[in-house]
C-alpha cells in the first residue's frame, strides 16, 4: 500500500483526455499516463491474475492491462475480453459501495482525491470497453465456439456467453451503477469536470447511431438514467441540447430513448434545464433551410412531450413558440397547438383564480387555435378541430368561446378532406352535448316565451326608474326654496347625544330595510310617542316643543332618502340581471339555430361516398338522440340515417344496427327494468310515427336484423307491443304497434292470436280502417310458405269457407264504400283481398260476393230492363256496347245518352273506389292462379309421385321376399307353398289397399281446394284452363271490362284525373290476365300514352310497361318505337319513368338495345339534370357488362341516328352531339374495338355526301379514338377517302388532334415517325390550293351522280338505281334473305374463335338520303339476334 500512496503521490491526478489513446502522453508532471502498452503475450499473461483482484485500488496497478485491452481490443480475444470486463464490473460494483459508505463517514483530501482517480478510471475504460464493444465488427465464430466443445446446444450457449452486444450491455449496466452511487460529492461542488462528463456521455450518444437499441431493455433503462445524471449533477444541460438535435435530425429511430430520457430529467430530477435549452434550439432551427421532414417530426414530438409534462415550460417560451405558428412545416404548427392546449388545460384553470394577465394569455391562446382551424393544411386543421373538440369535452372553455367554436365548426363541414369533416362532426357532437343554455326539453318557443316575458319585466322596472327620476326633479325646486330655512333650523336644533342618535339611525335604517311599506306608520308613530312624552314632562315651553317637532320631520326626511337610495339600488340590480337573463336567452336561440343548421349539414354526410363520414354522421346523432324533444326535425334524421341499413358496406350496416339499439333500446339505466320493454315498444312507435312507406322498410331489415342475431328482440318487447295493438289509441300508436309486429312476428305467432286479432280488429276497432288493414297485413303472415319436407311441399293454410273472419271482412269494405270521407278505404280493400287469397278456401267466390255487393250499393247495374234477361244469357248489354263512338273502340254505335246519365250520377270517387276494387281483384286471382293453385298442383304431384315410389319399394320388397322363399324350398313343398301362397295374396291385398287410400287422400285435398278438380292433367293445361274459365266473357269480372273502356274512351265526360288513372290501371290489371285480352287493348294503351292529356296518365301506363314486357314481351315487340317515344315526351316525369322503364329492362336482358337506343343517348344532354343522370349511370352500367362489348355493339345504331343532327325530328346541335359523344366513348378502350370503328368511319367518309356537318361529325368521333399503329396506317392507305373532307376547318382540325395522337405513340414505337410524317404531309397539301380545288371538283362530281340517279330512280325514291329496282322485287328479296341467311351461317362457322362483339360492316353501310321515320319500320322479332336496324 505503500508503493501505491507513493505512487499516487507522483502523479497524484487521473486527468480524462480528449481521446483515449492519449492516455500514453503524460499530459503534466501530475498527471498519470500509461507508459507501455501490453502486447497480447503480455496480456494473456497478467489476466491470469486478474480473477484475483478484489479491492478497488487495485486498479492502480493493473490499469495498463485494461488500457491494452482496449486498445488492442479487435486482437484480444472475446473470452478474455469478457473476462476483463468481468474484472471491472467486480471493482465498480466495490468502489461504489465503499464510496458510498465513506461519504457518508467523511473523507479527508487525499482519501477523496484517490477515490475520485478510482471512479475516473473505472468510468473511463467502463465507457471505452462500451464504445469498442459496439463498433466491433471483427469477431469470428472460431473465437466464440471453443475447439473442446461440440457442436449443439452447449456451443451455442458459449457463443452467446461472449458476444460483443453481451458485453456492451454489462459495461453500461456498470456505468450507470456508478452514477446511481452518488459520486458527485467527490468533486469540488464549483467544479465541473467536462472531461468526464464527456467520457461518460460518449457512449450514450455513441449507442444512438445504431438500429433497433431503442428495444435493448438494457438500454433503455441505463440511457436515460446516465444523461439525466450527468444534465443534473455535472451541468450537462446545453451539451445534451446540442446532442439531442442532431440526434433529431439523424437518427429519429431512437427518438424515444432521448425522450425517456427526457422524462426521467422532468419527473425524477425536477429538472428543467433540458427541456429549456431544446425548447430554445428548436425556436432558433431554420426550418426552410432544412427538407428533413423526419428531423421536424423528432422535434415536434419533442414539444409535445415536453408540454404533457410540465406546462409551465411551454408557459415561460410562449413567445418563442408564437413564432413556429408561420413556419411551413405543418408538424411544429401541430406540436405547438398542442402544447398550447396542454397550457390552457392545466396552467389557465380555473378561469376565477387567474389574474387579467393570464385572461389574456387565456385569450391569446385561444385565439390561436381558432386561426389554425382555417389553416391552408388539412392535418393542421384536423388537430386544431380536435384541440378544441379535447378542451370542450374536459369543461376548459369558457361560455363565451363555444358558440365562436360552433360557428368555425360548422364551417369546416364542408371542408374537402375528409378527416376534417370527421373532426369537425366530433367537435360540434361535442359543443352541443356541452350545451350551457338549456336542457333537453327546451324547445325554440319556450326560449322566445321567456325571453319576450323578461323583456316585459325590464320595460317595467325601466318605467319604474324613470318616474322615480321625475319625481326627484319636481323636488328639486322645493328644496331650494327651503334650504336656507332648514340651515336655520340646524343651527337651533339642540345638541343631543350623538351615539344615541347614531343608534336610532341605525333603527330606523333596518326597520326601512325589513318593512319598506310600513315606513310612514312607522315614522308616525315614533313621531307621536316622543311629543306625547314631552307633553308628560311638562318641563318645556311650547317652543321647545316646535323646536323637537322640526328636527323629528328632518330626520324623517334623511330615512326616506335613505330607503330610496336602497330601494333605486335593488331595482338597478333586477334590471342587470334581467339583461343579463336576455342575453342568454338571445345566445340560446343562437344555439339553438346552429343545432339546426349542424343537422341539416351532416345529414348529407349520409350520401358520402366515404365510409369515415357516414359512420363520424351515425355517431353524432345517435349522440344527440336526447335531444328529440328540443330539435323536431332529429327524429327525421335518425329515419334518414337507418337508410343505410341497405349500404353495400358491412361496416355500415353494422354501425347503423349498434346505433339502432342505442337510440331505442339502451334505457336500462334511466327506468326500472320491469318498464323496460314498453318504454323501448314505445321508442319504436314514436320513431315511426309520420314515416315514409320507404322509412318503413328501413326499420323492417333492420328488425329482422336484431331477429337474426337475437339482439333487443325479446319475449317482453313483443308482449309489450301487443299490449300497444290491443289498447284504444288516438295518436295510431295501435296502428303502427301492429306495423311492428308485422316486421318481426312470424306465423304460428299469428296464428295463435287469430280469434283475439279478428275480435280486436274486426269488431271492436272496425271503423278505424287503417287499423283494419295494418291486422289485414298481419293476417297475411299466417299463410307463409313453410319449409319443403321429405321432400313433399307442405299443404297450404287455409280456413274453412264459413269463417266468420272472410264474412267480417265482406262487411267492412261494403259499409265503408260510400264513406268518401275516409281515404284509408283503398289500402285496407287491397289488404284485405290479399287475405282472402291467401286464407280462404275457394277465395273467388269470396271476392265475386264483395264485386257484387259494392256494384250494386254504387248503382251500377248491368243489363237491360229485363235483369232476369241478362242474368241468365251473362252477356253485357247492348246498351253498354253502344257507348263506345270513340276513335280508338272498333264499335260505330252512339253513345246511350241515358246510360252516360246513370255514369254521371255516380260519384267519380265511388267509381274510383269500384275500379280499384277490381283490378286488386284481377291481381288477386292472377297471383292465386299462377303461384297459390301452381304451388298446390305441384304439391300434390309430389305427393303423387311418392305415393309410387313407395308403392314400388313395397312391390320389390314382395319379389325379393318370393325369391328368398324359392330357395329356402323344403321336402314339405305342398304345406309351404301354400303358406307363401297365402301370404303373398296378404302383402297384395295390403299394398292394393295402401294405393287406394293414398289416391282416396289426395282426390280429397283436391275437392277440399278445387272443388274437385282433377289433377291428372300437366299443372299447365290446369292453370290455362282456370285461366280461360275466369276471362270468358260471360264472367264477372269481364262483364265490366266495357264499362273501363266507356270511362276511358270519354275523357271529357269523366275528366277526373283519378278516375281515369284508377281506370287505366284496372285495365292494365285485366290485360294481366290474358294474352288475348292483352292483345285486343294494347292499341288503347298505346294510344292512351300517346295522346292523353293527364301527366300521371301516361306516367302510370309507362311504368306498368315492365309487368308487360316481363309477361307478354313478344306481344309488346311492335310497340318498341312508341315506348321509346316516350323519351320525347314534353313532361319531365314521363320521360324519367321511361328512361327507368326502358334502362331496367335492358339491363335485365328483356329488351335487346338495338334500333332506337339512341333515344336513351339523347337523354345524356336533357335540360333536368335527374335524367340525364340517370342516362350516364345506365351508360356506365351497360359499359361493364360483357367487358365492354354491350356497349361497343350498341353504338353503331347511336351514330347512325345522331351523325349529321339526327334528322329533322331531333334538330341535334354540333355542341351537343360532341357532348354525347365525348361520354360515350370514354369507355372505348380496347384496340380491336378503336380498329373497327376506325375502318368504318372511314368508310362512310368515302361514301358519305356533300353534308359539311356529317363530316365534322364524323371526324369529330374518329378524334375520340385512342389510334394504335394498325388504325395509323390504316388512315394513310385510305387518305383518298377523306382528303376532299379536309378543306372544312373543323375537320382539319380533328384530324391534327389524331396527328398528335399518334405522335405520342413514338416515345414506344419510333418506327411509326415515316406514318405520321407522311399522313401528316398528305393533311397539309390538302389544305392547299390545287387540294381545295381538286376536293370541290370532286365533290360536283359526286352532286351530278347523285342528281342522275335520282332521276332514272323510280317513284321518286331518292337515288334508286335499276339496279335497286330489280333488287327491290320481293322474287329477288327472297333470294337475298336465303343468301344473306347461307352467308351468315357460313361467316358464323368461320369466325367461330373471334370475338362475339365484332361489329359486321353492314351496321356501317351508306346511310340513304331520306332517313326513314322509326315508326314506318317493318315488325321485327325482338328475340333476334342477327337484328340490325342501324344505319350507320
Amino acid at each position: 500500500m505503500s508503493s501505491r500512496q507513493s505512487e499516487t503521490n507522483r502523479w497524484s491526478v487521473f486527468d480524462i483526455p480528449n481521446k483515449f489513446e492519449d492516455l500514453k502522453y503524460q499530459i503534466s508532471s501530475a498527471s498519470y499516463y500509461v507508459p507501455n502498452v501490453l502486447d497480447l503475450a503480455e496480456i494473456n499473461t497478467q489476466l491470469q491474475s486478474c480473477a484475483r483482484i478484489r479491492e478497488p485500488n487495485q486498479i492502480l496497478d493493473y490499469f495498463p492491462l485494461f488500457y491494452s485491452i482496449a486498445i488492442e481490443y479487435g486482437q484480444v480475444p472475446s473470452v478474455s475480453r469478457h473476462q476483463a470486463a468481468d474484472a471491472l464490473i467486480r471493482l465498480t460494483i466495490s468502489e461504489a459501495a465503499e464510496v458510498q459508505r465513506r461519504l457518508h463517514l467523511g473523507l479527508t483530501g487525499d482519501e477523496r482525491r484517490l477515490h475520485l482517480n478510482i471512479i475516473k478510471m473505472l468510468c473511463c475504460l467502463l465507457a471505452e470497453f462500451t464504445i469498442r464493444a459496439d463498433s466491433d465488427n471483427s469477431q469470428k465464430v472460431e473465437e466464440l465456439i471453443p475447439k473442446t466443445q461440440k457442436k449443439g446446444k452447449k456451443g451455442d450457449q458459449s457463443s452467446d456467453n461472449f458476444t460483443n452486444e453481451l458485453l456492451r450491455d454489462k459495461c453500461l449496466k456498470a456505468l450507470g451503477d456508478v452514477l446511481r452511487a452518488h459520486i458527485r460529492p467527490l468533486w469540488e461542488p464549483s467544479i465541473i469536470d467536462e472531461q468526464f462528463v464527456k467520457t461518460v456521455t460518449k457512449p450514450c450518444y455513441n449507442l444512438l447511431r445504431k438500429q433497433d437499441v431503442h428495444k435493448n431493455a438494457v438500454i433503455k433503462e441505463n440511457f436515460p438514467l446516465i444523461i439525466a445524471i450527468m444534465v443534473d449533477k455535472f451541468g450537462h444541460a446545453r451539451d445534451a441540447s446540442i446532442q439531442f438535435i442532431q440526434a433529431m435530425r439523424l437518427y429519429e429511430h431512437n427518438n424515444s430513448l432521448l425522450l425517456n430520457a427526457l422524462q426521467a430529467l422532468i419527473k425524477d430530477y425536477q429538472d428543467k434545464g433540458l427541456a429549456n435549452e431544446l425548447l430554445k434550439e428548436i425556436c432558433e432551427t431554420n426550418f426552410e433551410a432544412s427538407t428533413d421532414s423526419s428531423a421536424f417530426k423528432s422535434m415536434a414530438t419533442f414539444i409535445t412531450q415536453i408540454a404533457e409534462l410540465d406546462p409551465k415550460i411551454i408557459r415561460t417560451h410562449i413567445d418563442l413558440l408564437l413564432d413556429l405558428l408561420t413556419v411551413d412545416v405543418h408538424h411544429i404548427r401541430i406540436a405547438v397547438l398542442i402544447a398550447f392546449a396542454h397550457v390552457i388545460d392545466r396552467e389557465l384553470v380555473p378561469v376565477d383564480s387567474l389574474d387579467d394577465s393570464a385572461k389574456k394569455l387565456r385569450d391569446e391562446l385561444f385565439r390561436c387555435l381558432s386561426d389554425h382551424v382555417y389553416d391552408s393544411n388539412s392535418y393542421v386543421r384536423t388537430n386544431a378541430l380536435q384541440i378544441w373538440a379535447g378542451l370542450i369535452q374536459g369543461k376548459k372553455v369558457p361560455v363565451k368561446q363555444l358558440i365562436q367554436a360552433f360557428e368555425f365548426g360548422l364551417c369546416r363541414l364542408r371542408d374537402a378532406a375528409c378527416p376534417v369533416r370527421k373532426e369537425a362532426v366530433t367537435l360540434v357532437m361535442h359543443v352541443i352535448l356541452s350545451n350551457p343554455y338549456f336542457g333537453i326539453d327546451v324547445t325554440h318557443a319556450d326560449l322566445e316565451e321567456q325571453r319576450i316575458k323578461t323583456e316585459k319585466e325590464l320595460e317595467e322596472l325601466q318605467k319604474i326608474v324613470n318616474e322615480k327620476d321625475k319625481s326627484d326633479d319636481d323636488d328639486v325646486d322645493e328644496n331650494e326654496i327651503d334650504e336656507k330655512s332648514k340651515d336655520t333650523k340646524k343651527l337651533v336644533r339642540r345638541d343631543d347625544d350623538d351615539d344615541d342618535q347614531k343608534k336610532e339611525d341605525a333603527e330606523f335604517i333596518i326597520l326601512s330595510s325589513d318593512e319598506e311599506n310600513d315606513d310612514n306608520i312607522v315614522n308616525d308613530s315614533r313621531t307621536s310617542n316622543n311629543i306625547s312624552q314631552n307633553q308628560s314632562y311638562e318641563m318645556k315651553d311650547v317652543d321647545d316643543i316646535k323646536v323637537k317637532i322640526e328636527k323629528e320631520s328632518g330626520e324623517n326626511a334623511i330615512n326616506q332618502s335613505i330607503h330610496e337610495d336602497l330601494e333605486r339600488v335593488q331595482i338597478q340590480q333586477e334590471i342587470d340581471k334581467k339583461k343579463e337573463l336576455i342575453a342568454i336567452y338571445k345566445d340560446s336561440s343562437i344555439f339553438l339555430n346552429y343545432i339546426g343548421q349542424a343537422n341539416r349539414k351532416i345529414v348529407n354526410l349520409f350520401s358520402s361516398s366515404t365510409i369515415q363520414d357516414c359512420k363520424q354522421a351515425i355517431e353524432f346523432f345517435v349522440s344527440l338522440r336526447h335531444y328529440r324533444q328540443t330539435i323536431p326535425e332529429l327524429e327525421q334524421n335518425l329515419r334518414d340515417m337507418f337508410s343505410l341499413i341497405y349500404s353495400n358496406e358491412t361496416s355500415i350496416k353494422d354501425a347503423i344496427i349498434q346505433a339502432f339499439i342505442r337510440v331505442y333500446f339502451d334505457i336500462i339505466g334511466t327506468v326500472e327494468r320491469v318498464h323496460v320493454p314498453l318504454y323501448q315498444a314505445k321508442n319504436i312507435i314514436r320513431a315511426l310515427k309520420g314515416a315514409t312507406y320507404a322509412e318503413e322498410l328501413c326499420f323492417e331489415e333492420i328488425l329482422k336484423q336484431l331477429m337474426k342475431s337475437n339482439s333487443g328482440i325479446t319475449d317482453e318487447f313483443l308482449k309489450a307491443l301487443w299490449r300497444f295493438y290491443q289498447l284504444q289509441s288516438n295518436d295510431d300508436s295501435d296502428v303502427i304497434s301492429g306495423k311492428v309486429l308485422s316486421f318481426i312476428s312470424t306465423g304460428n305467432q299469428i296464428s295463435n292470436k287469430l280469434n283475439d286479432i279478428i275480435e280486436i280488429a274486426f269488431v271492436t276497432k272496425a271503423k278505424n280502417l287503417n287499423f283494419v288493414h295494418i291486422s289485414c297485413v298481419l293476417l297475411q303472415m299466417i299463410g307463409t310458405c313453410r319449409k319443403t319436407e321429405n321432400g313433399v311441399r307442405p299443404k297450404p293454410y287455409r280456413l274453412a269457407k264459413t269463417h266468420r273472419l272472410f264474412e267480417l271482412l265482406s262487411k267492412i269494405i261494403v259499409e265503408n264504400f260510400n264513406v268518401t270521407s275516409n281515404d284509408k278505404w283503398t289500402p285496407m280493400l287491397e289488404s284485405a283481398i290479399d287475405v282472402i287469397f291467401k286464407l280462404a278456401d275457394n277465395p273467388i267466390k269470396h271476392v265475386e260476393n264483395i264485386v257484387k255487393k259494392l256494384a250494386a250499393k254504387a248503382g251500377l247495374k248491368l243489363g237491360k230492363q229485363n235483369q232476369q234477361q241478362s242474368q241468365t244469357t251473362n252477356e253485357v248489354p247492348s246498351h253498354v256496347m253502344d257507348d263506345f263512338n270513340d276513335p280508338i273502340l272498333e264499335p260505330d254505335h252512339q253513345s246511350n245518352p241515358s246510360q252516360r246519365t246513370i255514369l254521371t250520377d255516380i260519384s267519380s270517387l265511388i267509381l274510383t273506389r269500384f275500379f280499384n276494387c277490381l283490378g286488386k281483384v284481377a291481381i288477386g286471382i292472377l297471383y292465386y292462379i299462377d303461384c297459390t293453385m301452381k304451388e298446390e298442383l305441384l304439391r300434390r304431384k309430389d305427393l303423387k309421385e311418392s305415393g309410387k315410389t313407395n308403392e314400388k319399394q313395397k312391390q320389390q320388397s314382395i319379389k325379393t321376399k318370393t325369391k328368398r322363399g324359392k330357395n329356402k324350398r323344403t321336402r314339405d313343398m305342398d304345406g309351404d307353398e301354400a303358406s307363401m301362397n297365402e301370404t303373398l295374396n296378404i302383402s297384395m291385398l295390403t299394398s292394393i289397399a295402401s294405393k287406394q287410400n293414398i289416391v282416396d287422400e289426395v282426390d280429397t285435398e283436391m275437392d277440399q281446394v278445387f272443388g274437385g278438380a282433377e289433377a291428372e292433367d300437366p299443372v299447365e293445361n290446369e292453370i290455362t284452363s282456370h285461366i280461360q274459365t275466369i276471362c270468358e266473357k260471360n264472367s264477372l269480372l269481364m262483364q265490366y271490362v266495357e264499362l273501363i273502356l266507356h270511362i276511358i274512351s270519354h275523357q271529357n265526360v269523366y275528366n277526373d284525373e283519378l278516375l281515369q288513372l284508377s281506370a287505366i290501371i284496372c285495365l292494365c290489371k285485366y290485360m294481366l290476365l290474358s294474352v288475348d285480352l292483352c292483345d285486343r287493348q294494347l292499341h288503347t294503351i298505346f294510344h292512351l300514352l300517346k295522346n292523353s292529356s293527364h301527366e300521371n296518365v301516361r306516367v302510370t301506363i309507362v311504368v306498368l310497361m315492365n309487368d308487360f314486357y316481363l309477361k307478354y314481351p313478344l306481344a309488346l315487340a311492335s310497340y318498341s318505337s312508341d315506348v321509346y317515344g316516350c323519351l320525347r315526351d314534353r313532361s319531365v316525369n314521363v320521360r324519367l319513368a321511361a328512361l327507368k322503364t326502358i334502362s331496367n329492362l335492358i339491363l335485365k336482358e328483356m329488351v335487346k338495345p338495338k334500333g332506337q337506343i339512341s333515344e336513351i343517348a339523347m337523354c345524356i344532354i336533357d335540360e333536368h339534370s335527374q335524367i340525364a343522370s340517370l342516362a350516364i349511370s345506365f351508360f356506365m352500367e351497360l359499359s361493364k357488362r360483357q367487358h365492354g362489348d354491350a356497349l361497343f355493339n350498341i353504338l353503331p345504331d347511336i351514330l347512325g341516328n345522331l351523325v349529321g343532327g339526327g334528322g329533322e325530328n331531333r334538330n341535334l346541335s354540333e355542341e351537343d352531339f360532341e357532348r354525347i359523344m365525348e361520354f360515350l366513348f370514354k369507355f372505348i378502350h380496347k384496340e380491336r374495338h378503336t380498329e373497327s370503328l376506325s375502318e368504318k368511319l372511314c368508310q362512310r367518309f368515302h361514301n358519305a355526301d356533300n353534308d359539311p356537318r356529317l363530316w365534322r361529325d364524323l371526324a369529330y368521333i374518329m378524334s375520340k379514338l385512342s389510334y394504335n399503329e394498325r388504325a395509323l396506317k390504316y388512315l394513310l392507305d385510305h387518305y383518298s377517302w377523306y382528303a376532299d373532307k379536309l378543306v372544312d376547318d373543323k375537320v382539319y382540325e380533328y384530324f391534327n388532334v389524331i396527328l398528335n395522337c399518334g405522335k405520342k405513340l413514338l416515345t414506344t414505337k419510333p418506327e411509326l415517325k415515316v406514318v405520321i410524317d407522311e399522313l401528316s404531309l398528305k393533311i397539309e397539301q390538302a389544305r392547299t390550293t390545287n387540294g381545295i380545288l381538286i376536293a370541290v371538283q370532286q365533290a360536283q362530281k359526286i352532286k351530278q351522280k347523285v342528281n342522275a340517279g335520282r332521276g332514272r330512280g323510280r317513284g321518286g325514291r331518292g337515288g334508286t338505281t335499276p339496279s335497286r329496282a330489280v333488287r327491290s322485287t320481293p322474287q329477288r328479296k327472297q333470294q337475298q334473305r336465303r343468301k344473306q341467311k347461307y352467308s351468315s351461317s357460313s361467316s358464323d362457322e368461320k369466325e367461330n374463335n373471334q370475338d362475339t362483339s365484332e361489329v359486321d360492316e353492314k351496321d356501317f353501310i351508306h346511310k340513304t338520303k331520306k332517313r326513314t321515320n322509326p315508326r314506318t319500320k317493318v315488325k321485327k322479332r325482338v328475340d333476334s339476334d342477327d337484328e340490325d336496324d342501324n344505319d350507320f
